[in-house]
């Protein structure tokens, strides 16, 4: 009898001794981020703080609605630390987002870190700053974001030179232009632009306006172009055919000029072709 009470006691204390399984503790750290997504859909933002302190440093992110976990993992064989991997909908496609968990003070997950959170994550400021070698750490939502936030005007500068510079590069050339006054009732004929930039301007991302000038060189009218669905191809002339534009009075002379109202062509090309200086 007390040798069967022995092995039974023997045999609790080592069940007693074992602890969670690895998927148990992998399934507990998925319920952790369950409940960090759920607060966020629900913009309870101060108890997804509680789940993910770092969040607080993450001043523009996105809320992940539909939220798939696909995989989860410890990320060293000490198993301190679980990175959950998944991803969610946003604009008709998946996005991923990873997590990565570690434990506190009283042995309970929480997230340490987060990539793909971050509303600058793979937007055109990251990605300019991911080609000039600005960002230290790539795996840190709270890293990116400071970086981001950090040198987004001078991103951002870059972009209006360009556009500047562009706009002052589409030369209007008199000599090629014809304009017809019709009996002081309205004005008609041909005007040429000259893109010398090596950047071609797409279609509706223009706006051409025809400008007068009185004898004194004043600006005494101006009159939109309705036409801007052509491109300005890249060092090329771009004519465009004016129908009945207003008579002013005080008209002697002329211009065209462009003004860019879309910019998305000038992000495009910088983030393939230029780099910026990583100090502030």
């Amino acid at each position: 009898m007390k040798v069967h009470i022995s092995c039974f006691f023997f045999c609790f204390v080592l069940l007693m001794g074992c602890g969670p399984s690895d998927e148990e503790v992998l399934k507990g750290a998925e319920s952790v981020v369950k409940s960090f997504v759920d607060e966020l859909n629900m913009e309870n933002f101060e108890s997804a703080k509680e789940i993910y302190p770092d969040l607080s440093f993450i001043k523009r992110y996105k809320i992940p609605y539909n939220f798939k976990i696909t995989n989860s993992k410890f990320s060293s064989d000490e198993k301190k630390e679980i990175k959950v991997a998944g991803s969610y909908e946003s604009d008709g496609n998946n996005k991923p987002l990873q997590f990565v968990l570690k434990k506190d003070d009283n042995n309970k997950w929480f997230i340490s870190r987060s990539k793909g959170l971050s509303s600058y994550y793979e937007g055109y400021t990251y990605v300019v700053l991911k080609k000039s070698g600005c960002l230290k750490d790539i795996e840190s939502d709270a890293s990116i974001h400071k970086t981001c936030v950090d040198l987004e005007p001078k991103v951002e500068s870059l972009v209006t030179q360009y556009k500047n510079d562009i706009e002052s590069l589409i030369l209007f050339d008199k000599g090629s232009s014809n304009l017809t006054n019709n009996y002081n009732i309205n004005i008609s004929g041909d005007l040429m632009l000259k893109n010398t930039s090596n950047i071609t301007i797409p279609g509706f991302s223009y706006e051409i306006y025809i400008q007068s000038f009185d004898s004194n060189g004043n600006l005494s009218h101006s009159s939109k172009y309705e036409f801007n669905n052509k491109p300005i191809l890249a060092n090329s002339d771009h004519q465009i055919r004016v129908f009945a534009m207003d008579y002013n009075k005080d008209y002697r002379t002329y211009r065209a000029v462009v003004v860019i109202t879309n910019d998305e062509f000038i992000r495009n090309y910088i983030s393939q072709n230029e780099k910026i200086i990583c100090s502030m």
